[in-house]
């Protein structure tokens, strides 16, 4: 006798004369399915090789888990009418503990490659930050490296209002600077790339530039 493990198949309303192997059917009615003689019964000549090694006995059980059928499980003999209430019993039983074992696996399955899915869309999302910061940051240093000559007068004297218009200019660029600084350090971190440093600072200058 030798046991047979089967996956689902697609769904097909069962009759007497159906060709429709047992993992067929079987999911479909969520009934057990036993025949003393496959060779004489037209539903089981699908499986040629079967008969061909001398198979007979034939038995069928869904694996039920959660009112859902995750697969069949399947027994055969080279022995007419080898199986009877007392072994359907048994298969049923070995089914309904193996049919939770079989969903949890799946389930760990996607599990594992929703995981994988997050964790690629993570990485590339902070490699475009990454990469969108440094592209940002480049003219944002010679924005302000020109702001800071015109401020110096290096270009000649500027007016009172003109001078104030390139200090907001330093300052408005100095913040979003450190805004971009922030979000590379946030990529830094979560690539497990940054170094801390531990230092000394004056609390009441974050709280000028954030009131």
């Amino acid at each position: 006798m030798i046991p047979l493990a089967c996956g689902n198949g697609p769904k097909q309303t069962p009759d007497s004369t159906s060709t429709s192997p047992p993992d067929q059917i079987v999911p479909t009615t969520k009934q057990g399915l036993r025949r003393d003689d496959t060779a004489a019964e037209p539903r089981f000549l699908y499986d040629e090789n079967a008969i061909k090694k001398g198979f007979h006995a034939a038995i069928t059980t869904p694996l039920i888990s959660k009112g859902k059928v995750v697969g069949t499980f399947s027994l055969r003999s080279h022995r007419i009418a080898a199986f009877g209430d007392r072994e359907q019993a048994i298969l049923e039983r070995l089914a309904s503990q193996i049919a939770p074992a079989i969903e949890n696996s799946q389930l760990y399955l996607q599990l594992q490659e929703r995981t994988a899915e997050l964790t690629r869309a993570s990485n590339a999302k902070t490699e475009f930050l990454s990469h969108m910061s440094h592209e940002l940051r480049t003219p944002l240093n010679s924005a302000l490296g020109f702001a800071q000559l015109l401020k110096e007068s290096s270009f000649g004297p500027l007016s009172t209002r003109q001078y104030r218009f390139v200090q907001n200019i330093i300052s408005s660029g100095r913040r979003l600077l450190g805004l971009i600084n922030d979000v590379i350090n946030i990529s830094k971190i979560e690539q497990r790339t940054i170094q801390l440093e531990v230092s000394l600072f004056d609390v009441g200058d974050y709280r000028r530039e954030t009131v």
